[in-house]
């Protein structure tokens, strides 16, 4: 038997001594209070003991417990804007160049980008082919592309014969990014495919968990970029839903259901004519679309009914004028003023 362990109560139990005279501090603590109070020397609402709150200290401490929590909320509300903003600018200062060069974007990295700009610096660096006369006609410039090609050829095969280790390593290097590129468009369609499971679930937030994932992967994808539009249509956010359906449609301006979805959020936000327009644009691009044709149909509808309203406005607030303008005619005894209300009527 270890006495010495025995006699630790420390090591016998895990609690520390300074625990246990915490404790009977306290306890003797309210010892004290409760006999206080018996003998009328002290009121319930007077008693104070270390370490217990009293009733105010636990309501000052819940207040500054949801204040930290509102604060804290606040900032994590910044920061996901402050994201939300940089994740934008980012997408569209890449649109351009992706919209440019497609598909071939990773490949113009390497191979094509130095291919274009051995042939910009051809045509752009000597500049005494400003002042030279060139043979314009057909059969001329056909030989001297063919002659162009044949040096280019030969080139790049006495290149290939003097640098074999280089050329290797550069193909395997436009292999190794093929590969790359490949398995992001096949990772990233995964993710897609398992957002469409979600969203016909239900699960908005699952399904836009998934196709952000897809789209960190390829962020120019025109597919992902529509779904995400369309959960942020069911969650009833038409801002961030009129975001990415701009960014399908500055990549491609021809998706008709890209402008449907787009007409349907104008529709929900009231902005029937914005609607109308581009309801009319998917329309043009699938004219047999009959989804579409009734969509237009309830747009144009509501189109119809606004500028009645409005012109119907308009002549109401021109004859309350005209009947002002009486009024002040009967007071004053001007007759032009009567004349200036009914030209304005008839406007």
């Amino acid at each position: 038997m270890d006495i010495d362990r025995m006699l630790n109560f420390e090591k016998r139990t895990g609690i520390k001594n300074e625990q246990i005279e915490d404790f009977v501090d306290k306890a003797s603590a309210v010892q004290d209070a409760i006999k206080g109070m018996l003998d009328g020397k002290l009121k319930p609402e007077d008693i104070q003991i270390d370490g217990i709150d009293t009733p105010e200290e636990i309501e000052r401490k819940e207040k500054e417990k949801q204040a930290m929590l509102i604060k804290k909320k606040q900032q994590e509300e910044e920061l996901r804007l402050k994201r939300k903003e940089e994740e934008k600018k980012k997408w569209w200062d890449g649109a351009e160049l992706f919209r440019t060069h497609g598909d071939n974007l990773d490949q113009l990295e390497e191979s094509e980008q130095i291919a274009i700009t051995n042939k910009l610096n051809k045509y752009t660096a000597d500049y005494s082919h400003w002042n030279t006369w060139v043979d314009e006609t057909p059969a001329t410039k056909e030989e001297i592309k063919l002659k162009e090609e044949e040096e280019e050829k030969k080139r790049n095969d006495e290149f290939e014969k003097n640098n074999p280790e280089f050329c290797n390593n550069f193909m395997n290097d436009i292999k190794e990014r093929t590969k790359t590129r490949e398995k992001k468009e096949n990772s990233s369609n995964v993710c897609r495919l398992k957002g469409n499971n979600f969203f016909k679930q239900g699960d908005m937030a699952g399904a836009l968990l998934q196709y952000q994932e897809a789209l960190k992967l390829v962020p120019y994808d025109q597919k992902t970029l529509l779904n995400v539009a369309q959960v942020y249509i069911k969650q009833k956010q038409y801002d961030d839903a009129l975001e990415f359906l701009s960014r399908t449609l500055y990549l491609n301006e021809k998706q008709a259901k890209a402008h449907s979805r787009q007409a349907f959020v104008y529709n929900e936000l009231g902005k029937f004519e914005d609607a109308l327009n581009s309801v009319d644009k998917g329309l043009k691009l699938d004219p047999n679309n009959r989804d579409i044709q009734l969509q237009r149909d309830e747009i144009y509808s509501k189109v119809i009914d606004e500028r009645k309203e409005k012109e119907l406005n308009k002549k109401h607030n021109a004859l309350a004028i005209h009947f002002q303008l009486v009024i002040i005619e009967n007071y004053l005894g001007r007759k032009g003023t009567l004349q200036l209300g009914k030209w304005y009527l008839d406007c």
